[in-house]
């Protein structure tokens, strides 16, 4: 399994440049494929490299209809356009990326705000942005 950041409260999300505020949980998550590069002088031990990286985001926020980034979500899934999706902490570091939504799926819990659950996957680079990058 890739590295994961946990998003905080402290942390900002943004989708299309518009801060998220109805998102409740988000992971984001990275993972890297392991290419084989072993060879027979390598004492019977495997070597490894890193491959292709790629990332996903997991986000489960409230539901409501009117909402922007809800409806830009939304939207985004139905026609298949990618979604501009930014990470930053309170100092202003964190990330960036073109994500394609994957999942949604709307809850209706008996004893709970109705869910938005959305499952994000990377289109391209993850990029790290802010004083620290």
């Amino acid at each position: 399994m890739g590295a994961e950041v946990d998003v905080g409260y402290e942390w900002e999300v943004k989708v299309g440049g518009t801060a998220f505020g109805l998102a409740k949980d988000v992971r984001l998550r990275g993972s890297a494929t392991s290419v084989d590069v072993s060879r027979k002088d390598g004492n019977g031990w495997k070597n490894k490299k890193q491959g292709l990286k790629e990332w996903f985001a997991d986000i489960e926020s409230l539901f409501v209809a009117s909402n922007a980034q809800v409806q830009v979500l939304r939207d985004a899934w139905l026609n298949g356009t990618p979604v501009a999706m930014e990470w930053l902490d309170p100092t202003g570091n964190g990330f960036t990326g073109s994500a394609l939504v994957m999942d949604i799926e709307v809850g209706q819990p008996l004893d709970d705000g109705v869910e938005f659950p959305v499952s994000l996957e990377g289109d391209g680079a993850l990029t790290p942005v802010g004083p620290a990058s």
